[in-house]
C-alpha cells in the first residue's frame, strides 16, 4: 500500500479519544490537496479493531480506524498517485471525445478537471520525493 495520499475533496473526521495527547474526541478537517501519510505505527483496540497513525501535511498526527480509511478511500475523498494517473487517463479520453464532438462546453469542463488532477498529482509526487530525500539523508 502506498504511504502518501492526497485529499481529492474536503472531509471531516471524528477522532477517537485515545489519540496521543488528546483527552476529548474532536473533529479534524481535511482540506482538498492535504497530504495524508499513513505511518507504520498502529494499534489494536479490543472491540474497535485496528487503527493506523496518520499525519496531515506532516503534522496533526492521529489514529484512524481501518474501516474509516476504507470508507474515505472508496468514497473518493483521497487518492494515491496511481489512482490519480488512472483518472487522468479517463479524463484525457473524455477530452478527446469532447474534441471529436466539437463540444466546447464539455471541453472546458474536462480541461479544468485535467488541470486540477495534474496539479494534485504533482503536489503528491513532490511531497513523496521530499520525504524520501529526507529519509535517505
Amino acid at each position: 500500500m502506498s504511504r502518501h495520499f492526497i485529499a481529492i475533496k474536503p472531509f471531516s473526521h471524528q477522532v477517537d479519544c485515545f489519540t496521543p495527547g488528546e483527552e476529548q474526541p474532536h473533529s479534524v478537517e481535511i482540506k482538498k490537496a492535504d497530504i495524508l501519510t499513513i505511518n507504520s505505527e498502529r494499534k489494536y483496540i479490543i472491540g474497535a479493531g485496528w487503527y493506523f497513525l496518520i499525519g496531515i501535511n506532516d503534522h496533526s498526527n492521529f489514529f484512524i480506524s481501518v474501516s474509516d480509511l476504507e470508507k474515505y478511500y472508496t468514497s473518493g475523498s483521497f487518492s494515491s498517485v496511481t489512482d490519480i494517473e488512472l483518472n487522468l487517463i479517463y479524463w484525457q479520453y473524455k477530452l478527446n471525445q469532447a474534441l471529436d464532438d466539437a463540444d466546447e462546453l464539455q471541453f472546458g469542463y474536462v480541461a479544468k478537471e485535467l488541470t486540477e488532477l495534474e496539479s494534485l498529482k504533482q503536489k503528491l509526487k513532490d511531497f513523496s520525493n521530499s520525504n524520501n530525500a529526507t529519509a535517505a539523508g
